[in-house]
């Protein structure tokens, strides 16, 4: 049976889409300005010559993932991050 459009009616609940969760959405377009935010600061600190400023606390858990990129730069192979 077809619709108004010559289009499959269609009443599977495979068809609609999940609802998305107003949290998430939140969280993601939070993340999103934070991320715009700091390259905006970084972009604007090596255009005038001044200093990146980053958290201690950013920069502290950034060693981890520099290691694993050495590691994996030396090794020619992936690297797992261990957390």
């Amino acid at each position: 049976m077809t619709g108004a459009l010559g289009l499959p009616n269609t009443t599977s609940c495979s068809r609609i889409p999940p609802r998305r969760n107003p949290t998430l959405v939140r969280d993601q377009r939070q993340d999103r300005r934070r991320l715009a935010d700091e390259i905006d600061h970084a972009v604007k600190a090596m255009l005038a010559g001044t200093p990146y400023l980053q958290r201690y606390r950013e920069a502290y858990n950034a060693i981890p993932v520099l290691d694993v990129l050495a590691e994996s730069a030396r090794s020619g192979r992936p690297v797992a991050l261990r957390r």
